[in-house]
């Protein structure tokens, strides 16, 4: 059965022995998208799968030999139907089927790396159109200037697409919204499809869609987050009393940032509070070392002079950390958690002014190699 479609494209320089390309096929089908093409040795090769092929008429399914190309060489091409409406350059025919098409996200294909240059040229034919009809409801006439400027803008942007014929996925993807972020925005039609269809974001004030998968882009913003945060050194304090009031803070920092991490949903979140969390925990592991360093090079064997600080030191069993300053017995409670009470970002020390008993203060004069008494507290 011969089709009423006429290709005026006759080639009179094919021989039934070149190469034969079959496009808008894909393992043996016609796609409904016109993508896809099959490669044969000859027509006859050809012929075991797609019988109807005849180099001199059109048929049902696929127009006649066109000419084509093979890695440089000349070879017969033909086409589906639903390829050559797609496929075709002369504008008459990619009107035609911008037209006929009424385009919808179901013509393109699932996976982005399988769509193609020139679906996306239909795609904008058809957003023109859409947006033209929508100009024209509103306004009751498409001679306006704003509806020349839709018209411009459409041609303009499919005669920069036709020099990239070849762009394929991504790429294609890439070159498309390069230039329709020039004319149009996100809402216009067809253009807000593809962009649902492949889940792209766009910006909310000015409408420009980015091409990029959100996941890459959040992926660069890590890396550059995680450089820059490479680049910051904890302080570190030159005396052990405040290496130990750092450390209690940075604890604090840990644990908050833990909690917060275990609390997250978003994506978004997760990552930017696992990044702190991590950059906490490394500080407070630099500040560990620095303090491990400070007390291996203080001697600990003379007793603590009056005008001096000593080092904090943590005693569980009466849920406080204690050091001595100026001869005064200071203290800090403990935290379930095994942080310390904070005010206003720093320790809340305080002063002991009623211990006990003097076991209590026993233990301290161990620990801190002084004598305090029960006699020596105004408490007391």
């Amino acid at each position: 059965m011969k089709s009423e479609n006429i290709v005026c494209e006759e080639w009179r320089g094919y021989k039934p022995n070149m190469p034969v390309q079959v496009v808008g096929v894909k393992n043996g089908k016609i796609t409904s998208n016109g993508g896809g093409v099959e490669i044969f040795k000859n027509l006859k090769d050809a012929h075991k799968k797609y019988s109807d092929l005849d180099p001199e008429e059109n048929t049902k399914r696929f127009t006649w030999v066109m000419r084509g190309e093979i890695k440089g060489r000349d070879a017969g091409r033909f086409e589906t139907w639903q390829a050559e409406r797609m496929y075709s350059m002369e504008e008459g025919v990619l009107q035609k089927a911008v037209v006929e098409a009424k385009f919808n996200a179901r013509i393109l294909p699932a996976n982005v790396e399988d769509l193609e240059m020139k679906t996306l040229i239909v795609a904008i034919g058809s957003a023109v159109v859409g947006l033209l009809d929508k100009i024209k409801k509103n306004t009751g006439s498409n001679a306006n200037p704003v509806s020349l400027q839709v018209m411009k803008g459409g041609d303009a942007i499919k005669s920069a697409l036709k020099k990239n014929l070849d762009l394929k996925g991504k790429e294609a993807l890439v070159a498309f919204f390069k230039e329709t972020n020039k004319h149009f925005d996100a809402s216009a039609p067809v253009i807000s499809s593809i962009v649902r269809k492949y889940k792209l974001k766009s910006d909310k004030y000015s409408g420009k869609v980015f091409a990029e998968q959100e996941t890459k882009l959040r992926e660069l913003v890590k890396q550059y987050l995680t450089k820059v945060s490479e680049k910051v050194d904890v302080n570190i304090p030159d005396n052990i009393v405040d290496l130990q009031d750092r450390i209690a803070q940075k604890k604090n920092d840990v644990f908050w940032w833990e909690k917060q991490l275990q609390k997250s949903r978003k994506a978004s979140l997760i990552a930017m509070r696992a990044m702190h969390h991590k950059q906490a925990k490394k500080d407070l592991k630099d500040l560990e070392n620095a303090l491990k360093k400070a007390q291996k090079n203080e001697s600990t064997e003379e007793p603590i002079e009056e005008a001096k600080k000593s080092k904090m030191i943590p005693m569980e069993k009466y849920g406080a950390a204690f050091m001595v300053a100026n001869g005064t017995l200071m203290s800090v409670a403990m935290l379930r958690d095994g942080g310390f009470e904070t005010w206003d970002g720093d320790l809340d020390w305080g002063e002991v002014t009623a211990p006990q008993d003097q076991k209590f203060l026993d233990d301290v004069n161990k620990a801190f190699k002084t004598k305090f008494k029960m006699d020596d507290f105004a408490g007391r």
